[in-house]
């Protein structure tokens, strides 16, 4: 027998909640194929069976939470039977003579063999077996026609929430299969029936969400959901355990942006966002004593640069990760900044886009932030927050003149650096931004003080 365990599917996740399982009791598993889709602190995401067999017994059901290595089902080898009931995922029963329950299969079920349909839960009497004439057989859905494309089941929720038909979407996945960006890409149908009322609201809902009219009462209560709830858990935790402390610097961003017009000039825009990222990555490869973590005992120098983005999405916050980000030229970096943006967008990371980050930054430049002060992201030592790009007078040669400026603020954990790690990083920085065309070269650190004196 083989226990599936709840996974721990991003850095900060605690526990997740089943929200539906896409294998019934008495099925075959196979490695690679997905068993269930979790909710979790960051994003709606696909478990991946990492065992093969036949799914045993199904112990979380559907709607509910556990911890992470909490045991949610069971496969045993194929052939085997089980020794107890299984429980199904069906969201609702019926009363058979005896008192049994027998699960009712929601709306547009997959398709399950009958015996899954038909298992009880553990808390019930087992049925008695069946005589060989009643032997189950499969059951295929009679109104999936054989020419319609394949739909993840994660697509059928997106387009539940867009009101919009998945099979006309353009299936970019094995076989065409039609993914949840796919369902994504799709205009959203116009406006004509009104959105049903939710008693509780759907995953991904936001704490920032408002309907369109409030109602007359005075405070319109919005439950948390599981990502805000995590985000207020850890921004507590980092702000309680960690004593932050912050250096401000101000880039002067002239060469930068006649830099960034050469590149658009020889066909290769990349965004700010890029060239920041780029330059705090590469900082980072030559200052190692700031790419780290801070766990209790020690602090933790990292050897892969990996790069978290904060992200801002309807739920929340998201921070996915750019592995080995000093390894990637710019242009790379920014095209792979832009893809996890789209994931973000489109709720659709894997499991290695969410874990594994050793320093982060958040830019809010693009909502017109002039400059910001960013809460560490534990166990990280720090998180450098980017501000807008601004067009101000400033002092040149003796004279004040027009220039643009922006505003780079470092937030430190003092337990793992110290003021002078953190400017000499932030030092590094500037640098690249002041003369961007280091960006595209091998890296180079800068002379220390202690050097140049």
């Amino acid at each position: 027998m083989t226990d599936v365990a709840m996974p721990r599917l991003s850095d900060s996740m605690e526990e997740g909640k089943i929200l539906r399982w896409l294998k019934a009791p008495g099925e075959k598993v196979a490695v690679g194929e997905i068993l269930a889709e979790v909710e979790t602190d960051k994003a709606d995401m696909e478990l991946e069976a990492e065992a093969e067999g036949v799914l045993n017994e199904i112990r979380v059901p559907e709607g509910e939470s556990v911890a992470v290595g909490a045991v949610i089902a069971t496969l045993s080898a194929e052939g085997t039977e089980s020794a107890s009931p299984a429980t199904t995922p069906a969201s609702s029963s019926t009363t058979v003579p005896g008192g049994a329950s027998e699960a009712a299969p929601t709306s547009a079920p997959p398709p399950v063999p009958v015996a899954a349909a038909e298992e009880r839960p553990p808390s019930s009497p087992a049925p008695s077996p069946r005589p060989a004439a009643q032997a189950p057989q499969p059951v295929s859905p009679p109104s999936a026609p054989a020419a319609s494309p394949p739909i993840s089941p994660l697509a059928r929720k997106v387009a539940d929430e867009k009101r919009v038909d998945p099979t006309t979407a353009e299936g970019s996945g094995p076989g065409g299969r039609v993914e949840r960006a796919d369902v994504a890409a799709l205009p959203r149908r116009g406006q004509g029936s009104a959105v049903p009322v939710r008693r509780e609201p759907l995953p991904g809902a936001t704490l920032a969400a408002r309907p369109e009219k409030l109602p007359e009462s005075d405070v319109h209560r919005v439950p948390m959901t599981g990502m805000r709830a995590a985000i207020a858990r850890r921004m507590h935790e980092s702000k309680r355990d960690a004593p932050h402390f912050y250096l401000e610097r101000r880039v002067a961003m002239e060469s930068a942006i006649a830099f960034r017009s050469e590149l658009s000039d020889a066909g290769r825009r990349v965004s700010w966002n890029g060239i920041v990222l780029k330059a705090v990555a590469d900082a980072l490869a030559v200052s190692p004593a700031m790419n780290a973590r801070f766990v209790g005992d020690a602090v933790e120098l990292l050897r892969h640069v990996n790069l978290g983005m904060a992200t801002a999405v309807a739920d929340g916050l998201v921070v996915p990760v750019i592995r080995d980000a000093d390894e990637l030229d710019l242009f790379a970096l920014a095209a792979r900044a832009h893809e996890l943006a789209q994931k973000a967008n489109d709720k659709n990371f894997a499991k290695e886009d969410l874990s594994g980050g050793t320093f982060t930054v958040s830019n809010l430049g693009m909502y017109g932030i002039d400059s910001f002060s960013a809460v560490i992201n534990p166990p990280q030592a720090g998180i450098l927050a980017v501000g807008a790009l601004r067009e101000e007078p400033v002092v040149r040669d003796g004279a004040v003149v027009p220039g643009h400026t922006l505003s780079l603020v470092l937030s430190c954990d003092h337990r793992a650096v110290d003021g002078a790690v953190g400017a000499q990083f932030l030092a590094e920085v500037v640098r690249r931004l002041e003369s961007p065309t280091m960006l595209l070269l091998p890296r180079v650190a800068s002379p220390t003080a202690a050097e140049e004196s």
